[in-house]
């Protein structure tokens, strides 16, 4: 199957198995089914293959959209009847434009949260299908070579030994990578998370939507450490490649997630699709060595082959307490402080920090404190309207320039701070 074809529109592969399980039903006896969805067709291939076996009197249409360009395509509903992609964000902007109908199926033996994560939505408008886990891309080789320690948790990467051997995606670029901004704030305080991606950022390079990928740079020998999720890694490790994933102490994930859509025209299909995506063979299939996602339905782990990561007992052990539900107002404007605060003049923070880090405990004291401040208050981070405006910011002038107006504000204190740091350094 080329993905060419996905990608230009639509594909019908359902319509092919239902033929194959039931040659003498017609045509005009089969109900369409249309799911639009992200999902690479390594993914979407398995389960229609196996919806057309389980449900041969739907005839399945996928239609491929990325998040972006799915969020206006479901506001006008576009003739879709599910949904189903790893976006959490579209999600909720969806539910308060009334787009989504009430899954209504049996959810028993999904407890719809891991840890303090909710991965569901609390009022039953979507589920979570599959979720990845954040965590460190490790190269141990590099790691040996350049006598690095492998890192447990998020304060190791701020060690000044890991000065250009990191990278990491650019918040304000990369989908997943505001709730991993957030993720040390919320377990280690404000200041503390703020001071521990500080020197985490000095110590990284970044990469963004176009160009290499955090598994290519860590691969390639160019770096030891890549921040990312394990689904972009678990592919190629668990098909021989010498990288390692790192679960860290204090971790967090992302849901993949399905919704059906409120102008569903075929609703009893809409809740066999997602019936199916939770059931045990549905999940039992993301353990395959080309998908690698992690399960939302527990008693799966315990049929999984091998050292299977199973976020369900790291939580129990305190693993996942990061609280999505708080945090989901404020990654937008996370995102675009991380980027104001230490991307702009990241090449310059970059040869500070090396010197900040040759300098004598006394004499660096005030510079480090200047050097690994918040680049936003946490009072800015809580207003209500600042994250509204940073959140929907393409709906209107108004909130645009709220947003221009903080980001601005927060460039300047930044280079006011790297001033003041500069001078106390070659003092």
């Amino acid at each position: 199957m080329e993905s060419k074809s996905r990608r230009e529109f639509i594909i019908s592969l359902g319509a092919v198995a239902a033929s194959a399980a039931m040659p003498a039903l017609a045509a005009s006896e089969e109900r369409e089914l249309v799911v639009l969805t992200a999902y690479p067709d390594e993914v979407v291939a398995r389960y229609e293959s196996l919806f057309g076996k389980a449900y041969p009197q739907y005839r399945l249409k996928i239609i491929w959209r990325m998040p972006f360009d799915a969020v206006p395509y479901l506001e006008k509903q576009g003739g879709v009847d599910v949904y189903w992609s790893a976006s959490p964000p579209a999600y909720y902007r969806l539910k308060a434009k009334g787009a989504w109908r009430r899954i209504g199926i049996d959810r028993s033996g999904l407890p719809g949260r891991i840890g303090n994560t909710l991965i569901d939505d609390p009022d039953g408008y979507f589920v979570a299908t599959e979720v990845a886990a954040y965590g460190f891309l490790v190269n141990p080789a590099y790691l040996e070579k350049h006598e690095l320690p492998v890192p447990k948790d998020w304060g190791d990467l701020a060690d000044p030994r890991y000065f250009g051997h990191v990278v990491m995606p650019t918040p304000s670029l990369v989908g997943f990578a505001p709730v991993m901004v957030d993720i040390p704030l919320q377990y280690f305080g404000w200041e503390r998370g703020w001071a521990m991606w500080s020197a985490i950022a000095a110590n990284s390079g970044f990469v963004g939507t176009k160009g290499a990928f955090i598994t290519d740079e860590v691969d390639s020998n160019k770096y030891g450490v890549g921040l990312t999720i394990d689904f972009f890694a678990a592919s190629k490790i668990a098909n021989g490649s010498s990288m390692k994933f790192i679960y860290p102490e204090h971790g967090g994930v992302n849901p993949g997630q399905v919704a059906i859509a409120s102008g569903c025209r075929n609703p009893e299909g809409a809740k066999a699709f997602v019936s199916l995506l939770l059931s045990e063979k549905g999940q039992t299939i993301l353990a395959d060595p080309d998908i690698r996602k992690l399960p939302v339905r527990p008693s799966v782990y315990s049929g999984l082959a091998g050292n299977y990561y199973n976020p369900f007992a790291a939580a129990e052990k305190g693993g996942y307490a990061y609280d999505n539900d708080m945090g989901r107002p404020r990654l937008a404007l996370l995102a675009a402080a991380f980027e104001q605060g230490f991307i702009r003049s990241r090449d310059e923070r970059a040869m500070l920090w090396r010197e900040l880090n040759q300098l004598g405990t006394g004499a660096k004291d005030e510079a480090f404190r200047l050097f690994t401040a918040p680049p936003v208050s946490d009072e800015e981070a809580a207003d209500p309207a600042l994250q509204h405006a940073f959140s929907a910011r393409g709906e209107n002038a108004q909130l645009e320039a709220l947003a221009a107006q903080a980001e601005r504000k927060w460039a300047d204190q930044a280079l006011v701070r790297l001033e003041k740091v500069r001078r106390l350094v070659k003092a």
